[in-house]
């Protein structure tokens, strides 16, 4: 059986390529850039949900949108907004960490 001298593993086995290793630090800059809801935008979150109990997460982000809110670039994910809805609307360190 052959061994391969840049894995030193029996057979053949590929190596990653330089181009995938450079996407990573471009997806952990991103990932690091999230953006948080404005004290006012988790309030109005709070209360559609106090007002509507029923009311799901995506249907909260078309009323933020419907009202004026928040417009489609600053329009909280269904993930955020359920987090805010989870955490009622707690402010942690890392929130404040964020905003700054």
């Amino acid at each position: 059986m052959a061994v391969n001298h840049e894995t030193n593993l029996p057979g053949p086995h590929f190596t990653l390529t330089s181009p995938i290793l450079g996407m990573q630090g471009k997806l952990r800059k991103l990932q690091s850039s999230r953006q948080v809801a404005t004290p006012t935008v988790v309030k109005k979150i709070l209360r559609f949900k106090q007002e509507n109990p029923g009311m799901f997460a995506w249907e909260i982000r078309d009323q933020l949108l419907a009202q004026r809110i928040c417009d489609p670039n600053t329009i909280p994910s269904v993930s955020s907004v359920n987090r805010i809805l989870r955490n009622g609307g707690l402010w942690t360190d890392d929130m404040a960490t964020n905003e700054s």
